[in-house]
């Protein structure tokens, strides 16, 4: 049946059903000044005072193309200036970054922009009477579909295949229920005005080329192309979030003292099974793939254990499945990796989990009160640069640490510590090219410890089972 719905229904369809906004809220338009982004921005805007939001527009200028990005900057500026929306700019040189933590473009100005929203919601959060932030991002219907389809050619299972989630935590996506042709006709009838980013006709990008020489051919078999992969993912979503629970209690009816009876989870259903093992396996910090899960699979009737990355093997002995830690290689113990700094879940490089989080200063001091080891996890917030990453140690490492009044080389202070050889490249670090900010066990750095003038407090937490549990199935692309 034809979707006679004017693009107007439809973003107020999407709005409602999954519940985006309520009256109060703070919404941060992640804007690049392109027609999705241009749209959704006028139609929060428009509709701002019906709804009960205050909209903030934020744009971020990744430093990758020259002249045209700082045009678009420009424009989004003079566009939020012309009707009194607050505006957020921020400047980041991606490419350097991108190169310095061994990232693709695409991913690492992803965390930039989103490093950026989550900063822009901390300001806010103190701001509201009650309400919350959202982040309002404006992928469509057609982006949806092409990271489907990216997801699909790199044998992706059906996770990957739910692709964008109209909701995911703060972030939401008005739009979602838009094809790019339905945005243009929404900026046509409007007269909102747009830029084009030279770089979507580039073929050098996966998603350019299934945007531009993919979709295409399939929309000649079927012209409603973007709708059918959406009511695909629609249904995928609703049957994993099903096998997810019920593979979460699978987990729960088959442990025991000696760990999960091989017996019962060799009984359920594949589908139900397979995720419960990999649920497991995630819980005790490792990732994955389908080959291991399936050799986890085939155990559950006999005995053996299949290694994990991230140091785990799951171990079946006795008709009792156990995950146990299992040595690892010099390699990956001495692998280097970094990610950007940033709120949320941080994996490492050997795939354990951290939570970063901040927190307002009297919430610390509450904390504090109850554990003490608060103390060593702690920075003052505001003090931490845009450019800070979480790694582990490099040679040259220098570290003064709060109170010592004394730099000293990584290795040295590891030496004089006596941490075992082994466990020095398991160590997290914050850090600014060759300076640590904060190493764990240790603390924060001078100049960037809690002190009396701190007003927000940044927690470096690692996540035990529990944090897992709670956190199990966030995320998208």
């Amino acid at each position: 049946m034809k979707d006679n719905r004017t693009p107007q229904e439809k973003i107020w369809a999407a709005i409602r059903e999954y519940n985006m906004f309520a009256p109060g809220d703070a919404v941060i338009a992640g804007v690049s000044g392109g027609a999705d982004s241009m749209a959704m921005l006028h139609f929060l805007c428009e509709n701002a005072a019906q709804m009960n939001i205050h909209v903030v527009a934020a744009h971020v200028n990744h430093g990758i193309r020259g002249q045209e990005a700082q045009r678009d900057e420009t424009f989004v500026a003079n566009w939020c200036a012309a009707r009194g929306i607050p505006c957020r700019i921020h400047r980041a040189d991606v490419p350097a970054l991108a190169a310095a933590n061994g990232q693709g473009l695409e991913e690492c100005g992803r965390l930039v922009r989103y490093r950026f929203f989550e900063q822009l919601v901390e300001q806010l959060v103190g701001q509201l009477g009650g309400g919350q932030v959202k982040i309002a991002t404006a992928h469509t219907c057609s982006d949806h579909a092409e990271t489907v389809l990216l997801h699909l050619a790199r044998g992706a299972g059906g996770k990957g295949l739910c692709g964008i989630a109209p909701v995911r935590g703060n972030i939401v996506r008005p739009v979602i229920g838009l094809t790019r042709q339905e945005i243009e006709a929404y900026c046509a009838q409007y007269d909102v005005a747009y830029v084009n980013d030279s770089t979507n006709q580039s073929l050098e990008y996966a998603r350019n080329r299934i945007r531009h020489e993919v979709i295409p051919v399939l929309k000649e078999l079927n012209p409603a192309l973007e709708q059918a992969v959406w009511r695909l993912s629609q249904v995928l979503r609703q049957d994993d979030a099903c096998l997810q629970a019920q593979a979460a209690d699978l987990l729960d009816a088959a442990k025991g003292r000696g760990g999960y009876r091989a017996d019962s989870l060799a009984k359920a259903p594949q589908a139900v099974r397979s995720r419960a093992l990999a649920m497991l396996a995630r819980r005790e910090g490792a990732s994955p793939e389908y080959r291991h899960i399936r050799r986890a699979d085939q155990l559950l009737a006999g005995q053996g254990g299949v290694n994990l990355p991230g140091g785990v093997t799951l171990q079946v002995r006795g008709g009792w499945l156990k995950p146990v830690a299992s040595a690892l290689g010099n390699e990956e113990e001495q692998a280097l990796w970094q990610r950007p700094f940033a709120t949320g879940e941080i994996l490492t490089g050997w795939h354990k989990t951290f939570i970063i989080e901040v927190v307002e200063r009297f919430e610390y001091d509450k904390r504090l009160k109850f554990n003490k080891k608060l103390f060593n996890r702690a920075l003052d917030y505001d003090t931490i640069p845009i450019d800070a990453v979480v790694r582990n140690r490099r040679q040259g490492d220098t570290f003064r640490q709060a109170g010592r009044g004394v730099t000293k080389t990584l290795k040295k202070l590891f030496g004089e510590a006596k941490v075992q050889q082994e466990k020095r490249s398991r160590l997290l670090l914050l850090a600014r090219e060759n300076k640590v900010i904060w190493a764990e066990g240790f603390g924060a750095a001078e100049g960037f410890a809690v002190n009396e003038a701190t007003s927000r407090v940044a927690l470096i937490l690692s996540a035990g089972p529990d944090e897992r549990q709670k956190r199990e199935g966030i995320g998208d692309a």
